[in-house]
């Protein structure tokens, strides 16, 4: 039993409740994905390539984007609704 790995450091108030409201993470996410949407157009703009392969190069940018978004929205939902 004295092999057994140490518990790991608990989390402090500070760590796990935010600074600041879940809803200006909202704004700050929407900003960024904003951005690389208006970044990814106006390549698109400049490349010698037809909208439709646009198009199928952004979809699954934008997939990976929103799920990521969706991925770190959800868990600090989580961590505010079991803090309640």
């Amino acid at each position: 039993m004295s092999d057994a790995a140490p518990l790991p450091p608990q989390q402090d108030e500070g760590e796990r409740n935010r600074p600041y409201p879940l809803f200006i993470e909202r704004i700050i996410l929407l900003l960024v994905l904003l951005g690389v949407g208006g970044a990814v157009y106006l390549l698109a703009l400049n490349l010698p390539v037809p909208p439709w392969l646009t198009v199928v190069v952004v979809v699954p940018l934008a997939y990976v984007v929103w799920a990521t978004l969706a991925e770190r929205l959800g868990g600090i939902v989580q961590l505010r609704h079991r803090d309640a």
